[in-house]
Order: C-alpha cells, then sequence, then structure tokens
C-alpha cells in the first residue's frame, strides 16, 4: 500500500481527525479489500504495516492451478476497483501486489503467556522478491506460480528482469473459478468500474458476513478468554474482557521501534522452527520496547517477513 506513511502523518493530526479518522478510512478501504479476498477463497495471514500476507491454499477440492488462478483474479479485480483512492487530505492510496507459489509451513511459537504464528517457505521470499520491483498499480507475478496457468487467459507482459511478469487484465479467454457463496450475495458494480474511489464513496460490506468467519461461528466467550489471549495484546485482551466495544480500541499512541534482521545458517526446517521459537521468546523476555520486528533470514530465504510484538512495558 503505498502512500500509507503520508497518510498516517496527516491523521497525526488533530486537525485532520486523528486517530480515528484515519481507522475509518483504512477500515472504508480496506474493507473492501478483505470482502474480496475472502470471497475468493483467501485467508489474510498478516497485516504488516502497509502489507498484507494473503494464502490461498490448494487442498483436496481446490488444485494448485485454480489457487494460483483464484489468486490472480483477486489481485486484478481489486487494482480495477481499490486501486486508486482519493482521501480528503489529498492523498492517494494505490496497491501493488506480487504472487507466488510453492510449500510453506505453518508454525507456532511463544509461550503460555505470549505466542505468535509463522509462515516458513520459499514462496514467502519469492513473494518479497516480487514485491521490490513492482510499482503502485502492478501485479506481478514469479515464473513458478505463471507455469501452471494458461498465459491466454490473462493481458501480461514479462518484467525487465526476466524472473518475474506482470499481469494487467483478463482477456476474452479467461475463466471463471467457482467463488465461496457468501462473496455471491454482495455487488458486483464496484469490481467493473475503472472510476476511482471517493472517501464518500460508500463501500458496502456486510458486517456481519465479514466480522465472523466461517470457522470462527463456534468460539465461545471462554475459548476466547482462556486459549487465544496469549495471541491478544494487552490492549485489545483487555478491551475484550471489558466488552468494549471495538471502536475504542482506536488510539494514536508513542512507541519505539526495533528492526532485528537475524540471519540464520542453513538448517532443517525443525531445527529452523526451533531456533525461531527460541529467538521470539528471548526477544518476549528482554525487549522492553513498545514494537519491535523481526526478520529472519536463512540461506537467502525470508521465512518471517514481520513478527510484531506488542507490550506495555516501558522503556528503560
Amino acid at each position: 500500500l503505498s502512500s500509507f506513511t503520508d497518510l498516517s502523518e496527516l491523521y497525526s493530526n488533530p486537525e485532520n481527525g486523528g486517530a480515528s479518522k484515519l481507522s475509518q478510512v483504512l477500515n472504508t478501504y480496506l474493507g473492501g479489500i478483505v470482502q474480496e479476498i475472502l470471497g475468493h477463497g483467501g485467508d489474510i495471514l498478516k497485516f504488516s504495516g502497509d502489507a498484507m500476507l494473503v494464502l490461498f491454499k490448494s487442498n483436496s477440492s481446490v488444485s494448485l492451478p485454480d489457487a494460483i488462478h483464484r489468486a490472480i483474479d483477486t489481485a486484478i479485480i481489486v487494482q480495477l476497483s481499490y486501486g486508486h483512492y482519493k482521501t480528503d487530505v489529498g492523498v492517494t492510496l494505490r496497491m501493488k501486489m506480487a504472487i507466488s507459489a510453492g510449500e510453506v509451513h505453518f508454525a507456532l511459537v511463544g509461550n503460555d503467556v505470549f505466542s505468535h504464528y509463522i509462515v516458513v517457505g520459499q514462496p514467502v521470499w519469492k513473494v518479497k522478491l516480487a514485491e521490490r520491483i513492482a510499482q503502485p498499480g502492478d501485479i506481478i507475478v514469479t515464473y513458478y506460480a505463471w507455469s501452471y496457468i494458461h498465459d491466454n487467459e490473462y493481458v501480461w507482459e514479462p518484467c525487465s528482469d526476466k524472473v518475474h511478469l506482470k499481469i494487467k487484465s483478463f482477456t476474452s479467454y479467461w475463466r471463471s473459478t467457482k467463488r465461496i457463496i457468501f462473496a455471491d450475495i454482495t455487488s458486483r458494480e464496484d469490481q467493473e468500474s475503472h472510476d476511482s474511489l471517493e472517501p464518500e464513496d460508500t463501500i458496502k460490506i456486510d458486517s456481519e458476513m465479514l466480522a465472523i468467519r466461517p470457522r470462527l461461528k463456534h468460539v465461545t466467550a471462554h475459548i476466547v478468554s482462556s486459549s487465544l489471549q496469549k495471541f491478544l495484546i494487552k490492549p485489545v485482551l483487555n478491551a475484550v474482557e471489558n466488552n468494549e466495544p471495538l471502536e475504542l480500541l482506536t488510539e494514536m499512541r508513542q512507541i519505539v521501534t526495533v528492526f532485528l534482521n537475524i540471519v540464520l545458517k542453513p538448517k532443517h526446517i525443525d531445527e529452523l522452527i526451533r531456533e525461531i521459537n527460541s529467538i521470539f521468546n528471548s526477544v518476549c523476555k528482554y525487549s522492553c520496547c513498545t514494537k519491535s520486528i523481526i526478520k529472519i533470514c536463512y540461506n537467502s530465504y525470508v521465512f518471517i517477513s514481520s513478527l510484531e510484538l506488542l507490550k506495555d512495558t516501558k522503556v528503560s
């Protein structure tokens, strides 16, 4: 998401609406994007600053080519519908996207007090490389992912690095992959428009439909308080325990950010996850920062693009 920093700086001024206005703008803009991702069967694994990591998983009912197909289709629709968003403070938000494919491992790290999840695998690094060469408005795809797609379904061109290619739009040979049912309920007018979204435009989203994922329908308050509380930062956990509305979570606070780039030696995936877990617990135990960002590199493959830890501790 380009221009996100500029937008945050402008809304940090109370005269422009402050944190609540920033939250409103991002919820309106990102809400439509999230709707498209969920509607095409994607899962949002991480929100990391001005970016998000999305997974389209293949399984017994969805082949890898179909999963890649869905990812590309979603990227095109999001780019056409939400590629330009003009805010009331004069900042235009734009998006750039990158798509890779391959095998990843999902693992939990941490302890009984604070935990996090990580995504480990070559595709994470590949998508990071592709994102680096992307410009606002671009959809960059690795050739490995592209090898599963019929190239006559999309308008595309090779990138100058000869390692990636750029997707521009659909062709008349494009085939549709089946979307999950609840997404078909929503209007498709925004997807068919090439016009930029204006801040006063209303993105119609069924909040009940998006607020509760199907797999979370049976999660009770007891489970949230006992099993999931270690995944929540303290301000959010306090709000949940006090049954406060989500709107009260919006705040602007001063923080200290520390970036740790850790390069690990080549090793088996299980050993790598154990070492990442050890590093995570060490940071949780000894860090006095309000926010720490960790990037762990292994044999030129970045497995953790961002691991965010927030604590209500004082800097000493």
